[in-house]
């Protein structure tokens, strides 16, 4: 694998719109009337990883006002964020069947859960990849994540299948 070389303010701006994808993806989710308690779980979820977006913009504003684009560096990244998009394109493309009626609360659930995983392991790696200065804030995004791995498998566990 080849290195590149990305201001921290272009890649934390790549983070910051992923994140606003997978915001959309929780309140696509919370809008399919999989049940109350699911709802109010995806817009959580929703909610917090928008909020893992702005954070992530924020960053990329500051790096950006105190360093401008012209301070790179060069990170072996582009491998970790094709397998992290590749990941959110699956789990959208299992979501959108062509009749919506067939998708139930444990297969979005299930596949709300491998999507956290993905996230935690992209975040790991960008973790070990990325300047020391920003490990707080992965490290922060990982426990987070973990967290809704852990609110996704109780919804999980407490809908066993039919």
């Amino acid at each position: 694998m080849s290195a590149f070389s990305f201001a921290p303010c272009e890649i934390f701006e790549i983070i910051a719109k992923t994140e606003a994808t997978v915001s959309r993806f929780y309140s696509h989710l919370a809008q399919l009337g999989l049940g109350e308690e699911a709802s109010k779980v995806f817009l959580v979820l929703s909610e917090e990883e928008e909020g893992h977006g702005k954070t992530f913009l924020t960053m990329a504003q500051v790096q950006r006002e105190k360093h401008g684009a012209k301070k790179e560096s060069s990170v072996n990244i582009r491998e970790i964020l094709e397998k992290a998009i590749q990941r959110i394109d699956r789990s959208l493309l299992s979501l959108t069947p062509l009749d919506r009626r067939n998708v139930d609360l444990r297969q979005s659930v299930e596949i709300a859960i491998r999507h956290e995983k993905d996230s935690i392991e992209v975040y790991t790696e960008m973790l070990k990849s990325m300047p020391q200065d920003f490990s707080d804030v992965f490290e922060k995004t990982i426990a987070v994540e973990r967290g809704h791995l852990k609110v996704l498998e109780g919804v999980l566990k407490n809908n066993p299948p039919a």
